[in-house]
């Protein structure tokens, strides 16, 4: 006998050329602008490893090559996306991209974040070009942040950055695959402390031989329900860490609505 839903199904697609059999498939929408980690090659090899095969999709929207803080596409992919991930840094979007980005956040959609996210839509000084906005507020409105520079430890003989999973953290689902104790990253700290009260912090982090300690990654559900993650880390060689793969794929699930990755991390 044939599935009554799979015929439903495939007599929509012949009346609805349009519609195909994957429609379920939740679409994760990258919208990539910055020139310092190389995310525009670290996160579609991310996505194509860890979350093609747990059967989510993934748009990318980059910023343009000629006018770096317009993003092409970006109001159309929008339409279609389940959870946008931001990686950004510093750009003022033309205003009308900018109001699609807060009215895709203020449906209740998922909002993913790494590293510059925390300051995607701010100018450490000056105005938008004409026609363009800034958002200096998003790090703390959406994702509860509070990004004010970084402990700065580059270079030969600099502090190492160390951070850990927080006790209350080390049963989530977001942090399964995370190393046991204190261990060494190579993103230098982002000061980020005090976040908003309903933030969940999973990770912390220090630079050795300096207090205070910062807050690394964490969760937080807006008023609206949107799941939002975020994490200061984000460095090209954090990518070519199995765990910092496992800790990003299981955000995204997380903020998309799964409980838990479906499969384990290379």
């Amino acid at each position: 006998m044939i599935n009554r839903t799979f015929l439903v199904l495939s007599l929509l697609a012949i009346l609805m050329p349009g519609l195909t059999l994957a429609q379920s498939r939740p679409t994760v929408l990258y919208l990539i602008g910055e020139a310092e980690y190389g995310t525009h090659q670290t996160l579609p090899a991310f996505h194509e490893k860890h979350l093609k095969p747990a059967g989510v999709g993934a748009a990318f929207v980059h910023a343009d090559k000629n006018d770096p803080n317009r993003f092409p596409g970006l109001e159309a992919a929008l339409k279609g996306a389940d959870v946008l991930f931001v990686s950004v840094r510093r750009r003022t979007p033309p205003t009308k991209q900018l109001e699609a980005i807060k009215a895709f956040i203020d449906a209740g959609k998922p909002v993913v974040g790494i590293r510059t996210a925390s300051h995607a839509f701010s100018l450490r000084k000056g105005e938008p070009p004409k026609g363009h906005a800034d958002w200096p507020t998003f790090d703390r409105d959406v994702f509860g942040g509070n990004y004010h520079l970084h402990h700065g430890n580059k270079g030969e003989g600099a502090p190492r950055t160390m951070i850990w999973t927080t006790g209350h953290a080390a049963s989530n689902p977001i942090t399964e695959g995370m190393p046991q104790g204190e261990f060494v990253t190579r993103s230098w700290l982002y000061k980020t402390s005090l976040l908003q009260h309903d933030c969940n912090v999973l990770l912390m982090g220090r630079v050795e031989g300096r207090k205070p300690y910062e807050p690394v990654a964490w969760t937080r559900v807006l008023k609206k329900g949107n799941r939002v993650f975020y994490t200061s880390l984000g460095h090209e060689d954090e990518f070519a860490q199995a765990w910092f793969s496992q800790l990003l794929r299981n955000g995204v699930l997380w903020a998309l609505g799964e409980s838990r990755a479906k499969q384990p991390a290379d």
